[in-house]
């Protein structure tokens, strides 16, 4: 709402006219002519111009900005900041779940705003900055942690589900996630839960409590400090039922990823060979398959794997990856953490305050184990076992050497494929992050500001 003077030009009129009708508004003006115009210190009659006939609510900001208060995030009944901020429709494809163990930041967990990637979406704490995980998202992707944020502590989530690089930068392509924590809390809250499955796994413990005297207002002073901690226990690949626990999808239409196929590269703890040659001469990371070839057996099957004979591939052994103790639906979970503030009223218009939080995340994760022809950040697809070793001997691990191709140097090299069962997978990410922030804000010749030094380790 707009207020105009009854005095006006023709040409002021002209100009309210177009901007209205360029806002798509109604607007209502007054012409007064030239000839009687108001003499100097004659109070102006006032009228008002109406930008817009739409209907707005109170809240309305220029972005579009969900905000989450905390009686909005006790009754989603989620424990953790992450489980909270996946309620956001806007938080989608890109996002890096604790239990995504296959990820090179994995035991992390990072938001991904309207389909962009953890990198695109900037997350902050009372409107700072927020030291990243220490892994990146493949190697590329820097992230925060949200697995390091005290829920119990937190105020208000406000949620920009807008691009802001002009104002933070190229991390704010996707939106900014802004974490208010709590500035003025009394009194003395605890909470404990238990919980557990019906089909074995993924028990969990959850225990906070927070306490808080003193008040700005008033007692010109407040304290609080926040504890919490949480064990999510581990589910087993092979715990849940169809199809959950294998990698079998065929019989509803889906793939048959399951362990031990060459064609998949991966192996079993039955290796196969199949015969090929070098791309490369003298590279034994280069096999090449023969033209026609299929692999075969160079042990039996062990137990909880089956002998296939495909056409296709050869014969090798089919397993899935859970039926010896590998793979997660959800990996083991343990966090411990506290969160403390101290403020004081310095003035009438300036307060003083003091944040320190501690944080440690572990995640234990079981993958299926290694395998000699997959692995990052070496790779070593298409290892080729030789048919003649230095010495001059026969490879006694190459079944397609003997004496009589050797005597013309045309024996196959050996193509192996094998899963190191014996190694164990199990991968244990530790995250400690510890932040301290000391400030004043206040208010100064009409002026509000914020200032405050930040030590932000990860």
């Amino acid at each position: 709402m707009t207020r105009y003077p009854v005095a006006r030009t023709i040409k002021s009129a002209l100009a309210v006219t177009a901007l209205a009708a360029a806002s798509g508004a109604v607007a209502v003006y007054a012409q007064v002519p030239p000839s009687t115009q108001p003499s100097s210190g004659q109070k102006l009659q006032e009228i008002v111009v109406t930008g817009s006939l739409l209907r707005r609510t109170d809240a309305e900001t220029p972005s579009p900005v969900t905000v989450i208060s905390t009686a909005d995030i006790q009754a989603t009944g989620y424990t953790t900041f992450a489980d909270v901020v996946r309620t956001l429709s806007a938080d989608n494809s890109g996002t890096l779940p604790t239990s995504f163990g296959l990820a090179f930041a994995a035991g992390s967990s990072g938001v991904a705003l309207r389909g962009l990637t953890v990198n695109s979406t900037l997350v902050l704490i009372d409107g700072r900055r927020a030291a990243n995980y220490a892994l990146a998202d493949d190697g590329v992707r820097s992230f925060v942690d949200l697995n390091t944020i005290p829920i119990d502590a937190v105020e208000r989530i406000e949620v920009l589900k807008d691009g802001a690089s002009s104002i933070y930068g190229a991390d704010a392509i996707a939106g900014v996630i802004n974490v208010m924590l709590k500035q003025n809390y009394q009194g003395r809250e605890s909470k404990l839960e238990v919980g557990d499955s019906t089909r074995g796994g993924g028990s969990s413990e959850h225990f906070n409590a927070s306490a808080g005297i003193g008040d700005l207002n008033t007692d010109r002073y407040n304290a609080m400090v926040s504890f919490e901690y949480q064990r999510d226990g581990r589910i087993l690949f092979t715990s849940r039922p169809f199809p959950y626990n294998t990698n079998d999808l065929s019989s509803i239409g889906g793939l048959n990823l399951s362990a031990g196929q060459p064609a998949n590269l991966s192996g079993s703890y039955a290796a196969t060979v199949t015969p090929g040659t070098l791309s490369t001469p003298g590279m034994l990371t280069s096999g090449t398959p023969n033209a026609g070839a299929v692999a075969q057996l160079l042990s039996r099957c062990v137990a909880g794997q089956t002998q296939v004979a495909d056409p296709a591939q050869g014969t090798y052994c089919s397993w899935q990856n859970g039926v010896f103790g590998q793979l997660d639906d959800q990996p083991a979970e343990t966090r411990v953490g506290l969160y403390s503030r101290v403020a004081a009223r310095i003035s009438e218009n300036a307060t003083a305050y003091v944040n320190a939080s501690y944080y440690q995340n572990q995640v234990n994760i079981d993958l299926a184990p290694a395998q000699i022809e997959f692995g990052t950040p070496n790779n070593t697809n298409f290892l080729a076992l030789p048919p003649v070793l230095p010495t001059g001997a026969l490879n006694p691990n190459d079944p397609f050497a003997n004496a009589a191709c050797a005597a013309t140097n045309s024996c196959p090299y050996a193509l192996i494929n094998y899963a190191f069962g014996d190694i164990g997978s199990t991968i244990i990410e530790k995250n400690h992050n510890l932040r301290l922030v000391a400030g004043v804000k206040g208010d100064l010749g009409g002026w509000s500001y914020d200032s405050a030094l930040v030590v932000n380790h990860s």
